[in-house]
C-alpha cells in the first residue's frame, strides 16, 4: 500500500496490455477463424490483476469496491464499443466481456453498501435480467431473474436493520425498499407489455406478482418507517401513507389502464380502517380536535365517505356480469359509507367526552343533527340514495 502511487500506474499498463492482446488475438486470425477467443487472457487477466489490486487498496475505505465498480464499467463500455463494429464474430468476445463487466459490477455491491442494499441491488439486476430475457426471448435469464428476485427479497428481510440514528425516508433500509419497489414494478410492467414473448405459464403471474410484490413493498416499507422514526405522531401519519398510497395506485391504473392496480387500490382503502385499531391508545396531549387521535380518526371517516361514490361509480364502469359487478359495487361503497360515518362520529364523541364532558349530551346531537344535514344535502345534490338512507339513521 505505501507504493501504491508508484505501482498502481504499471499494474493498470499491464491490465490493458493483456486486454488489448486478448481482443487483438480476436481480430488477427484467418478470415475462417476469426472470433476465437483465448479464454486464458480474458478471463485470466481480471483475476490476476484484482487479486493485485486488492493488496494495493486494502488500507483505503472503499478501494476495492471503486475498483470493482471500475472494471465492471470498463468491460461493458469494452463490449459496447466492440459492438458497434457489427462484426458477428465477435459475439462470444463481446458476451464474455458483458459476463465479466456485470461479474465485477455485483461484486462492487457487498463490498460498498450494508447488506440490506445489496440485497435491494440484487433486485435491482434480477430486474435487468428479466428485461434482457425479455428482450431476447430467452428463457435462462428470465427464470434467472425471477429467482434472484426472490432470493435478494428474502435476504433483505433476514439482514438486520440499520440502528443507528438515521433520517427518516433517507437511510439505507428505506432506500433499499424503494430499489426493490421499482425493480419489481419495472419487472411487472414490463412483462405485462411484452406479453407476447412470455410462455403461457408466465402470464398474467409474473407481471400480477411483481405489481403485487412492489404495492406491499411499498406500503409495508412506509408503514415500518413511520413506526421507526416518529412514534409520536405515526398514529395518523400512517392514515396519511395508506391515504397517499390509494390516491397513487387509482392514479397509476387510470393511467396504465390497469385493473390490478385498481383493485390494489381498494385493499389499501379498506385496511385503514383495521389500522386504526390501535389509535384509541394514542395519547391525547393537544387541544380538541387537534390531536392525534382526532385526526388518525376524522382523516379516515372522511375520506371514506368521499371514496364511497367513487368506488360505486367504478364498479358501474366495470364490464363483468351483470349480478356480480351490482352486488359487489352495493358492498363496497356501502362498507365505505358506513365505516366512514361510524368513524367520523366516534372521532366527535371522543373528543367531546374528554375535552367537555358537562355539555357533551347538548353538543353530541348537535353534532349528530349536523352530519345528518350534511349528508341528506349530499344525497339529493349527487342523487346518492345511500347517503339519504345513511343521514336518517344518524337521526334515529
Amino acid at each position: 500500500p505505501q507504493f501504491f502511487a508508484s505501482v498502481e500506474p504499471f499494474l493498470i499498463a499491464h491490465f490493458l496490455l493483456y486486454v488489448v492482446i486478448a481482443v487483438l488475438f480476436a481480430f488477427k486470425q484467418p478470415p475462417k477463424l476469426k472470433g476465437i477467443n483465448d479464454g486464458t487472457i480474458i478471463f485470466g487477466t481480471p483475476i490476476v490483476v484484482f487479486s493485485l489490486q486488492a493488496a494495493l487498496v486494502k488500507d483505503i475505505e472503499y478501494g476495492l469496491a471503486y475498483s470493482a465498480l471500475a472494471l465492471g464499467v470498463f468491460y461493458v463500455a469494452l463490449a459496447y464499443l466492440i459492438k458497434k463494429l457489427h462484426r458477428p464474430f465477435f459475439k462470444d468476445l463481446i458476451e464474455s466481456f458483458i459476463a465479466l463487466g456485470v461479474g465485477f459490477g455485483t461484486l462492487a455491491i457487498p463490498l460498498g453498501f450494508d447488506g440490506r442494499v445489496t440485497s435491494a441491488m440484487w433486485v435491482a439486476e434480477a430486474s435487468a435480467l428479466v428485461w434482457v430475457g425479455i428482450r431476447q426471448s430467452r428463457l435462462f435469464p428470465r427464470f434467472s431473474g425471477y429467482a434472484l428476485a426472490v432470493l435478494g427479497s428474502l435476504a433483505f428481510f433476514v439482514e438486520p436493520e440499520v440502528n443507528k440514528n438515521v433520517l427518516a425516508f433517507l437511510n439505507a433500509d428505506f432506500i433499499g425498499v424503494l430499489i426493490i419497489v421499482m425493480a419489481t414494478a419495472f419487472m411487472g410492467l414490463y412483462a405485462r407489455h411484452h406479453k407476447d414473448r412470455l410462455l403461457r405459464i408466465e402470464m398474467p403471474w409474473v407481471s400480477h406478482l411483481m405489481m403485487l410484490a412492489a404495492v406491499s413493498w411499498w406500503v409495508l416499507g412506509g408503514l415500518h418507517e413511520i413506526e421507526k422514526h416518529f412514534r409520536g405522531s405515526m398514529y395518523y401519519l400512517q392514515q396519511f401513507w395508506m391515504l397517499a398510497t390509494t390516491v397513487v395506485l387509482v392514479f397509476s391504473a387510470n393511467k396504465l389502464a390497469y385493473p390490478l392496480l385498481m383493485r390494489c387500490a381498494l385493499v389499501v382503502n379498506v385496511l385503514m380502517w383495521p389500522l386504526l385499531l390501535h389509535v384509541t391508545g394514542a395519547p391525547i396531549n393537544d387541544a380538541m380536535f387537534f390531536n392525534e387521535r382526532f385526526i388518525a380518526l376524522a382523516v379516515v371517516g372522511l375520506f371514506y365517505l368521499v371514496m364511497s361514490p367513487f368506488w360505486s361509480k367504478y364498479f358501474d364502469g366495470q364490464h363483468q356480469a351483470d349480478g356480480e359487478a351490482k352486488g359487489l359495487k352495493a358492498w363496497v361503497s356501502r362498507y365505505f359509507l358506513v365505516a366512514g360515518i361510524v368513524t367520523w362520529l366516534f372521532a366527535m364523541v371522543l373528543d367531546i367526552h374528554k375535552f367537555i364532558p358537562a355539555e357533551q349530551l347538548f353538543w353530541i346531537e348537535l353534532m349528530m343533527a349536523s352530519t345528518a344535514t350534511v349528508l341528506l344535502w349530499l344525497g339529493h345534490r349527487q342523487q346518492w340514495r345511500d347517503f339519504k338512507w345513511a343521514a336518517l339513521v344518524v337521526v334515529f
